[in-house]
Parts: structure tokens; sequence; C-alpha cells
């Protein structure tokens, strides 16, 4: 009875012991992880190097602290420094001391770098090391509770809510499906884009007989008629011009796929509030109304790549620019070119931004005024490129700027001598267009984005 009574007193202590092993060990892990973190800095006076020494072993032992060595930092140290050498150790104190006959005081600085509290150890000489050991954590330790940072509450991370998840779910759908598309569907069925553009325009003609024979050319304002006179030239600083584009791809609305790559494009815009002076400041000073006008109409194929796409176009359009009141004496070709033209467009979108590039060819076939006029052998060469980067406003708005520019260079050979004008002889001409714009761009979304589920807030 006895032996069976030791057996089970000693499994209860067994048991107990174990319970409080177990209980204890978080605790013990727990303070570990949560040491404080303190420097130890210079130390001054007779025999200070193992005072210090001594020091950092009583924090060590007492297990509250993780130390670290901040030698560098002295006593006489100021508070800007104190604090920038806690800020680069990321301890929450600073500790110096100075060792004097009597023992040795400290002094406690937080990490703004001011004073925080001091301390004395008392102990002369050989009893100096073992205060230390006794009393130097215990010295400091009120003065660093006060330092302490507070503990961090553990994060917890809350559960979304299921609306809340099924509506970023829908808003990261949207964002994905834009006027570009897909692949599989929902591209835009309908983008408009208006604006403004201020257009730069040069005409030059190259080759004339001043050019070919310098002696024989009429000095600048002269009125002698034995000489070739050098042919004017022109130039548009900057002209407004207001505009419209129109892509529209009927498929679009009805179905998703193939279908809705194929479409129709057209487009117009008008100069206005554009004066141009002949001969500036000189007797013949004359100002003429600027008439600018453009417009096409074609078809028009797009590629989605993703929230990317390609898109080819043929077109049919004109574009006048008349110099209007100097018909009984006209001083430069008017032209209107009639053309046939060949595009090609590319688009990359990044989320709310895009970026694009186009270049295209014009078939001339015709020049009006320049032709009929002035050089009936004109063969005409066009060539025309833009950039484009834009911004989505909101879902179906997007701010759109750019640059474009437009080029035709003529041949006039062979040249007929014009019995009113003999001296207007020339082997051809550059007529360039530049411009810069900003405009609106307006889109419809696409069938997908229309027959997309409406999720309930409820």
């Amino acid at each position: 009875m006895k032996r069976f009574f030791r057996v089970s007193l000693f499994l209860s202590h067994l048991v107990t012991a174990v319970a409080v092993t177990q209980a204890a060990f978080p605790d013990n892990v727990l303070a570990a992880a949560e040491k404080q973190k303190v420097a130890v800095g210079g130390f001054d006076g007779p025999k200070s190097a193992e005072a210090r020494s001594a020091f950092i072993e009583a924090l060590k032992e007492d297990g509250a602290y993780e130390v670290t060595d901040a030698e560098d930092v002295k006593a006489s140290s100021k508070s800007k420094a104190v604090a920038q050498a806690a800020s680069g150790l990321g301890v929450s104190a600073v500790i110096t001391g100075k060792v004097s006959k009597g023992g040795l005081k400290v002094k406690v600085m937080g990490a703004d770098g001011k004073v925080a509290d001091e301390a004395e150890i008392k102990g002369g000489g050989a009893k100096l090391k073992a205060a230390i050991a006794k009393g130097g954590a215990a010295s400091v330790a009120e003065a660093l509770a006060r330092l302490a940072p507070p503990p961090e509450e553990p994060k917890e991370e809350e559960a979304k809510p299921a609306e809340e998840g099924a509506a970023e779910e829908t808003k990261e759908a949207s964002a994905s499906t834009d006027d570009v598309g897909s692949a599989s569907g929902g591209l835009s069925p309908l983008d408009i884009t208006a604006g403004l553009r201020p257009l730069h325009r040069t005409f030059k003609f190259h080759d004339t007989v001043a050019d070919a024979r310098p002696a024989d050319a009429c000095p600048e304002g002269s009125a002698q008629t034995n000489c070739f006179r050098q042919l004017p030239s022109y130039e548009l600083p900057l002209g407004p011009v207001l505009f419209i584009d129109v892509n529209w791809f009927p498929a679009s609305h009805a179905t998703t796929g193939a279908a809705e790559w194929f479409g129709i494009t057209a487009g117009f815009e008008k100069g206005f509030a554009t004066q141009s002076v002949y001969q500036e400041g000189k007797p013949d000073e004359r100002t003429l109304k600027t008439n600018i006008q453009a417009l096409y109409a074609g078809a028009k194929f797009r590629l989605p790549l993703g929230a990317h796409q390609l898109s080819a176009s043929g077109t049919f359009g004109q574009q006048t620019f008349a110099l209007e009141g100097d018909a009984d004496s006209p001083k430069l070709p008017d032209v209107k070119y009639t053309y046939v033209k060949a595009g090609l467009e590319g688009t990359l979108r990044f989320g709310d931004v895009f970026f694009g590039a186009r270049v295209g060819k014009r078939f001339v076939l015709g020049t009006g005024a320049l032709e009929k006029v002035w050089f009936p052998s004109v063969k005409t060469q066009s060539l025309e490129a833009g950039a484009t980067v834009g911004y989505r406003l909101v879902s179906s708005l997007d701010l759109v700027a750019g640059f474009d520019w437009l080029r035709y260079a003529f041949d006039f050979n062979p040249v007929p001598v014009r019995p009113a004008n003999p001296d207007y002889v020339a082997g051809g001409a550059v007529d360039e267009y530049m411009s810069g714009y900003i405009a609106f761009r307006f889109h419809l979304p696409g069938k997908s984005e229309q027959e997309a589920p409406v999720t309930s807030g409820q």
C-alpha cells in the first residue's frame, strides 16, 4: 500500500512539473522574442573598459535586454548624435557611464537622444566590478522600462465578406475589359474622338529656273522682266483646326468574335480663324482668307491581341488648302487632294494608359488647281505617320493627345511654259503638314460588358 502511495505521489509531482513547464514555456519564448533592444555606449574614467564589460554582462545576465555595442557614443555626445546612433542601431535606449573613485555613474538616454535618468553604482576600486554584477541591471531597469516601445498587437487577418469579394472580382473583371477588348470578344462597337489640333503647313518649290540659273534670277523685289523670278513659298506657323473621327463596328452591338473585327471609319476636320498675309510689309501686301478642310471614309479591320490591338484601314478622302481672295492673280497653287489611303495602326494598353502609332500611304488621284492650272504633268507621292498617348478618365471616356505628320512630294516634269507667267517654272515642290492635338475619346462598352450580370449589394 505504501509503495502504491509513493508511486502515485511521484506521478502527481511529475504531472505537475510537466504542466508547469508547459505553461511557462510560451512565456519564456515570448519574453525572449520581446527583449528590449538597448545599446551600451562609451565609459570614461579609470578602468572604464573593465567597468563597461561588467555592465554589458550584467544586462545580458538579466535576460530582459538585447544588448548592442555602441562604444563610439560617448557620455559627452550631443543629443542629436545619440538619436542618430539609436535610429541606426534600432534601439530604444543608449547607456553611457563615467567611472570615479566612488563608483560608476550611468546615464540612460532615449531614442530621441534626451536623458531619461541617471543612476549611481557605489563601489570603488576592486569592489566596483562585483557591485556592477549585483546591481547594474537593476539600477537602470526603471528608466529602460519607461523607454521600452509598446508591445505590438497581433494582427488578425479578417476574412473579406462574400459581398466584398464578389464586388472586387467584378471590379477587376471590368478593369481588364476595355475598348480594345480581348481575343474572346467584348470590343467596343463605337468610338468617337473629337478635339483641337494646331496645324503647321509649309509649301515650297524646288528646282526652279532661278535655282538652276542664279545669274539670271531677278533680285528680290525687282520689277525687271528680263530675269527669272523665284517662286514664292508659303508657311502657316499655326492654325487652329477642329476635328472628329468615328470608328463603328456594327456587329459588336449583337455578337462577339471575328464578326466584330470589321467596321467603318470616317472623319472630318475644319480650320477656322486663320488668314494668310502675302508679301507682308511690302507695297503689294494682301490678306487672304485661308480655307482648311479634310474628310475621309472607308473600311477598317481590327485584330485584338489581349489588351492590345492592331488595325488596318482603306479609305477615300479629300484634303483642301486654299487661299481665297487672289482669284485674279493666284499667288500660290490652291490644292484639293483626292486620294485613296492604306493605313496600319497599333495600340498598346497598360491599365488606364495606352500608346498608339500609325503609318499610311496616300495614293493621290488629283491635286486640284495645282494640276489644272499650274503644272498639268504633276506626279505626287504622299506619306503620313502619327503617334498617340491617352489616359482613361472614366469607363467610357479617354483623354488623348498626339502628333501627326503628312507630306506630299511633287514632280512637275515635263513643265510647259505658261504664257501668262513664263517664269513660273519648277521641277517639283513639297507640301508638308505637322500638327499636335488634344481630344476626348468616347467609346461604347462591348457586348460582353453589356451582358455582364449585375451583382446585388444586398
